[in-house]
């Protein structure tokens, strides 16, 4: 398997967060799916048609359904320490090249539908660069 270079970038009303991390991605046929460690948990993105599913865990569990033109929930959290909350995925958007790919994400998140842009890229990582 090769290595990637991912970079996950957030942007909602007032924030923004850009995480940077390495990874492993399989495709098969119209499927996509990431490997990868942040913060130090292990993380799976799978992305398939109009559908993607984030998992995470570790020290922060998170499971993720985005599904293009519905409403889905968002379960987080260890123990007594859990809750969710719903999102409306507005749009999926996968573009795959040669050297990787890349997934834009517009959702509305929790009660007060907060607008949220997601780009999740994976490149493939050349030796000698960081």
């Amino acid at each position: 398997m090769e290595i990637y270079r991912i970079k996950i970038a957030s942007f909602g009303t007032g924030w923004n967060d850009v995480r940077i991390t390495e990874g492993t991605t399989e495709m098969r046929g119209e499927e996509v799916k990431v490997d990868y460690s942040l913060d130090g948990d292990a993380c799976t993105l799978t992305v398939n048609g109009g559908k993607a599913v984030q998992k995470r865990c570790g020290e922060q569990n998170v499971h993720i359904l985005f599904e293009e033109g519905k409403t889905t929930e968002c379960v987080f959290g260890n123990g007594g320490m859990s809750g969710s909350f719903l999102i409306f995925t507005n749009k999926i958007k996968l573009i795959n090249s040669k050297g990787g790919f890349k997934l834009k994400l517009d959702y509305l998140s929790g009660r007060d539908r907060e607008p949220v842009s997601l780009t999740f890229t994976a490149l493939k990582k050349s030796w000698g660069t960081k």
